[in-house]
Formats: structure tokens, sequence, C-alpha cells
């Protein structure tokens, strides 16, 4: 069994999210094909609660510092290489920008809630599939994704 140890984590605005706990799983979806891809990491505390880290990448490489591709989500214009960002935006064409790192840290109380978490903002079989992974680990998420009670 994993031993449990203190974590610090940093979202894109500077907001650090301190804990002493477990982590029970990561996923990512890259492919370097793809112009954007996630990757989730699921801790459970001492206390009990879930932490997720969600971040959020870009391969695309923009023209325009303003298009909404870029901008979509938060994300800000910096600097783009194009070893980096290898992929043309479709919307405003090949140039120097690309899209920051947009990262974000989540807690939540209870399993249900890590579930709608998770399922809400990305519903889809890559989720599903590490909800069925994270229930391997984890008996409270076990219980609320894996089992079924129809009354």
């Amino acid at each position: 069994m994993k031993t449990s140890t203190s974590t610090t984590l940093t979202d894109s605005f500077g907001q650090v999210t301190e804990f002493i706990g477990k982590r029970l799983g990561a996923i990512d979806t890259f492919a370097a094909h793809k112009p954007s891809w996630w990757e989730v990491e699921v801790y459970r505390t001492e206390g009990g609660s879930y932490v997720v880290h969600w971040s959020r990448y870009s391969n695309l490489r923009h023209q325009d510092p303003e298009c909404p591709r870029l901008l979509a989500g938060s994300a800000k214009a910096v600097p783009a290489d194009p070893q980096d960002y290898p992929l043309p935006c479709k919307t405003c064409g090949p140039g120097r920008w690309g899209a920051s790192d947009r990262i974000s840290v989540d807690a939540v109380e209870t399993a249900p809630a890590l579930i709608k978490l998770l399922v809400g903002d990305v519903p889809n079989n890559t989720i599903r599939a590490f909800l069925a992974e994270l229930s391997e680990v984890d008996d409270d998420i076990y219980e609320n994704w894996m089992r079924k009670v129809i009354l």
C-alpha cells in the first residue's frame, strides 16, 4: 500500500494547495498528432478528501496572439518554439505564439463529488476508464462508481 507524503501543488494563478496524502492515480491524453491534451492526477488526503490536479497543454502555434483558440480556457499567449508547438492553428495560421499551460487544483470532500468533478468536466470514455482504475485502489470510489444500486 502507498504511504502518505506531503504534497504541494500550484495552479496557473499561483494559488498553492498543500496536503498530506496518497496519489491514487494519473492519466493523460497526449498524442503527438493532437492539438491539445490534458493530464489529471487524483490524490486522497489523510483526512479523506480528494485533490484533483488538472494540467492542460497545447501543441498549436498561432499567428495572432489574440486568436480565440489560443485564449480559450484562460490560456495566455507565450513565445512559441516550432519544436515545442509543431502544429499550425487552423484559425489564424502558424506563427510565433503558443498557449500557456493551464493548471488547476480542486479539492472535494466525497467520492460522489470527485466523480461529478471528473465526469462533468470531460465526460468521455478516458475518464470513465480512469474512474474504474481508481476504483481498484479506493473503496469509496468503487462504491460510488462501479456499484450501481437500482431501487
